[in-house]
């Protein structure tokens, strides 16, 4: 079985990984660099070799965010007969693409928010009074240059932050 996220950024990278019987599979829609995360797979739908290969191959497709340009039917070609295309980055144009990319495959289709205003609110003091904590690299702010190279070489792990 395999899962797939998808995100429509510029530039960006890939990432795979196993989790249980799941072999899980992260896009990015253009360009992407190596290294990020724990990577051992990946492809660009920039690459039209690699969407091929890829074809049909996940059973659900988890599309957190797009891009202006994002080409609905090349996602969906990715999706296995009665897969899931769910989306959870809400566009803020209309979504597009052909009825004949989903009907003869029965893709099934699904979508969910994060939550209300006071849904997030109270899910924030849920962190904050269990002690949640983002994981993040800090640098000095004179090591800004290094942490910029670090984030452009795919060096960074999760997210750098710099402090004065």
């Amino acid at each position: 079985m395999a899962f797939v996220s998808t995100y429509c950024f510029a530039a960006c990278e890939t990432a795979s990984c196993s989790v249980g019987s799941f072999s899980v599979t992260t896009v990015w829609c253009s360009q992407f660099k190596s290294g990020y995360l724990a990577t051992n797979s990946r492809f660009t739908l920039a690459d039209p070799e690699a969407v091929k290969a890829y074809a049909q191959s996940f059973n659900i497709l988890l599309c957190t965010s797009y891009g202006p340009t994002t080409n609905w039917d090349m996602l969906l070609s990715l999706v296995a007969t009665l897969g899931t295309f769910v989306l959870v980055g809400l566009p803020e144009k209309p979504v597009s693409f052909a009825a004949f990319s989903v009907v003869p495959r029965e893709i099934t289709f699904a979508g969910g928010i994060i939550g209300s205003p006071s849904q997030i609110e109270e899910m924030l003091s849920f962190t904050v009074e269990k002690g949640v904590r983002s994981i993040v690299e800090v640098m000095d702010m004179s090591e800004a240059s290094t942490a910029l190279q670090k984030v452009h070489n795919s060096q960074a792990r999760f997210r750098i932050v710099l402090k004065n």
